[in-house]
């Protein structure tokens, strides 16, 4: 029978976890590993945790000094015997079929990653979403494509095959002076780019939770560090990128991952690209990027062309 194994890091999350790990034991698809690691949490999260391990006999939970987000996913990879690993975050939930539904289709198309919808959670009301309008996905173009939708590059809302992550060496970035930011479109490009195939499963909903003050994308004061590893992760992108046979189809789509990110990580991030662009650009990427980056910070003049332009020449 197929195994799934429901990777949970935890930390100082006792206002939501409990719907979690209830999210999860109330799966229709029952034949889980629910793997939660507890980051060193300083609040009731590791009490919670134990206390529902010991009423589901497939929770199980590690307690560990904090060592951050990809240290933690990292973990509970190695930990996972399924066949499918997923992702969820210690806020959030799932709708009750979202297990089932994702398995049965992956196992019917044959797919290294199935994926479904997010309704986002903010002040207790769903807003739900249907972002996606393809039901397969082969082709490298439409595959990375999905790599700007709002919530594809988040590792939660999928299953992923293990024995396709394993066989490539995918896992989380671990890196000195990388914190853990925007580890998951890292994680989504390598493994989108492995897989001989994608489903997109509608009607099941990850539920995304906005109401955490404490969430890493709430805190305006992170903002430089974020920045920073916004940089190495379009570095370590735009590296890998260079390997593919179809590196030009998707030049587009890099592009605009990396127009999105300097625009999220405002004039400091703009500022970060311009003093240090990173190799595996081509001449007319890196003009075209470090115009919109001169953009976001109101440079865009015609000296700043002719300078970017004599710069970037062939």
């Amino acid at each position: 029978m197929i195994k799934v194994s429901v990777i949970v890091p935890v930390f100082n999350v006792g206002k939501f976890i409990e719907k979690t790990l209830t999210s999860l034991c109330n799966q229709t698809f029952t034949n889980l590993e629910i793997v939660v690691i507890d980051d060193g949490s300083e609040d009731q999260s590791g009490a919670i945790c134990d206390r529902f391990a010991g009423y589901d006999s497939r929770i199980k939970v590690v307690h560990q000094k904090n060592q951050g987000i990809t240290k933690t996913r990292n973990s509970g990879i190695r930990l996972a015997t399924g066949d499918y690993l997923c992702f969820v975050d210690s806020d959030d939930w799932i709708s009750e079929n979202f297990i089932d539904a994702l398995v049965n289709a992956s196992e019917r198309e044959k797919t290294d990653i199935a994926f479904t919808n997010h309704s986002i959670v903010n002040k207790q009301k769903c807003s739900y979403r249907d972002d996606y309008h393809q039901f397969i996905y082969t082709d490298p173009k439409e595959k990375n494509k999905l790599l700007c939708q709002i919530f594809f590059p988040a590792v939660h809302g999928k299953i992923y095959r293990r024995s396709s992550l394993m066989n490539s060496k995918i896992t989380f970035l671990e890196q000195r002076d990388y914190t853990g930011f925007a580890e998951d479109i890292l994680f989504n490009f390598e493994a989108l780019n492995s897989a001989q195939k994608l489903v997109f499963v509608p009607d099941e909903y990850y539920f995304y939770n906005r109401d955490n003050p404490n969430s890493v994308c709430a805190h305006p004061a992170k903002q430089e560090a974020n920045n920073n590893d916004r940089m190495t992760i379009l570095g370590k992108i735009f590296s890998k990128a260079s390997t593919l046979p179809y590196r030009l189809d998707i030049s587009p789509t890099l592009q605009k991952i990396a127009r999105q990110h300097i625009e999220w990580g405002k004039e400091d991030m703009a500022r970060k690209f311009i003093e240090s662009p990173f190799a595996g650009l081509s001449n007319s990427e890196r003009k075209h990027l470090l115009l919109f980056a001169n953009h976001i910070l109101g440079k865009e003049t015609k000296l700043t062309k002719r300078v970017i332009n004599f710069f970037c020449r062939k």
